[in-house]
């Protein structure tokens, strides 16, 4: 039987052995994650809410 388009896009059932595989790839998303939460902290200009209410007033801190 010839697998659908559709059916060839869905992964196989994770083995074990592709587990292992995925291992270093997510440990290397971690750890680029934590890069960029430091670099961010690193670029904040308060360091906390009630410090951004008090320097900026009402403006929200993402806009």
């Amino acid at each position: 039987m010839k697998a659908s388009e559709q059916q060839v896009l869905i992964p196989q059932e994770a083995t074990p052995d592709t587990l292992i595989d995925l291992i270093g790839k997510t440990q290397q998303v971690t750890k680029a994650a934590a890069v960029v939460l430091k670099a961010c902290r690193n670029v904040m200009d308060t360091k906390n809410k009630q410090e951004h209410i008090d320097k900026w007033g009402g403006i929200h801190a993402i806009t």
